[in-house]
């Protein structure tokens, strides 16, 4: 728990600067200020515990950067995956699949069967298996829900894709509530 209050604070030192920074840039784009809600945090640390695996995140579709970590939560000994920008999702497997069938990606173990992860994901990261979630606005892929679990294969319950999918849902409901656009700066909140 210590540690997603850590990455939690982090993130939101991290985005507090950069309000501040944007602000005193353009301080005449207040009035256009949409502030990612909070729930994107929640939701990742709802779904770590109810998935029990080693990390949760949410991605999104940036003008800023190619799909930046917007929230994560990750068990104690998981490496923080949020600061990576040097993984290119867009060239993965994975990340085709979600962006045409616009459908959970369950994968039991990541290194075998089709559609494989970024290597970087399992050489750096540890990930052996995982869930991949489309958060879906405007029929179009706008984020990506992630659950990885590291070291080891494991089979996913119905119970852990379908709290996957409710988080989905969520993610996208949050972000149509803040007004937020795929493809748009990411905002700070």
């Amino acid at each position: 728990m210590a540690h997603i209050v850590l990455v939690h604070l982090r993130h939101r030192l991290h985005r507090s600067l950069a309000l501040v920074q944007w602000l005193k840039d353009d301080p005449g784009q207040v009035e256009d200020c949409r502030v990612f809600p909070m729930p994107l945090q929640a939701i990742v640390e709802e779904l770590l515990n109810a998935t029990k695996a080693s990390r949760s995140t949410i991605r999104l579709d940036s003008s800023d950067a190619l799909f930046p970590v917007v929230a994560e939560a990750f068990a104690p000994g998981t490496r923080s995956i949020a600061d990576d920008d040097s993984i290119d999702i867009r060239r993965a497997a994975t990340f085709t699949f979600l962006e045409r069938e616009l459908r959970i990606l369950v994968q039991d173990d990541c290194l075998v069967g089709a559609n494989p992860p970024p290597k970087e994901l399992v050489d750096i990261y540890g990930v052996r298996a995982q869930m991949l979630a489309p958060i879906v606005c405007e029929a179009n892929l706008a984020g990506i829900v992630s659950v990885h679990h590291a070291a080891t294969p494991r089979g996913w319950a119905e119970q852990e894709i379908a709290a996957l999918s409710r988080a989905a849902e969520r993610a996208a409901a949050e972000l149509e509530r803040a007004g937020w656009k795929p493809g748009s700066p990411l905002p700070a909140a």
